[in-house]
């Protein structure tokens, strides 16, 4: 199993069946293949509702990351709904609006998310 700095963590606003849907396209992408799973998040106390599901993907290197910001930005752009994304690594994320997305945008967000980390000071 990876460490968690080599780790991101997806959480869409759009249920399990849009984590599903956003798994089956990231795996499509060659780069990612092999590289992405559909984990459930345990309810834990307090939390109202059902189990959340959290797709994680395991960063590589560079190419992998930018495959990962194409792929997010291209699966946002072609839904017809509007959609929010939670990417986590560690203790840091980075929330995308799907109603005002821009590419370069999304790639420098997950960039700098899933760049070295850095040790706490």
């Amino acid at each position: 199993m990876p460490n968690l700095d080599e780790q991101v963590q997806i959480h869409t606003d759009g249920g399990p069946e849009a984590a599903e849907q956003l798994m089956d396209w990231l795996r499509d992408e060659d780069a990612l293949r092999g590289l992405v799973r559909l984990t459930r998040a345990p309810i834990r106390e307090g939390d109202l509702g059902g189990v959340a599901e959290i797709l994680t993907v395991v960063v590589t290197g560079g190419a992998t990351v930018t495959a990962l910001a194409r792929t997010l930005t291209t699966w946002l752009t072609h839904r017809r709904s509007d959609l929010n994304l939670t990417i986590t690594r560690g203790e840091v994320s980075v929330k995308i609006d799907g109603k005002r997305l821009d590419a370069k945008t999304v790639l420098r967000q997950i960039q700098e998310l899933t760049g070295p980390a850095t040790p706490p000071q």
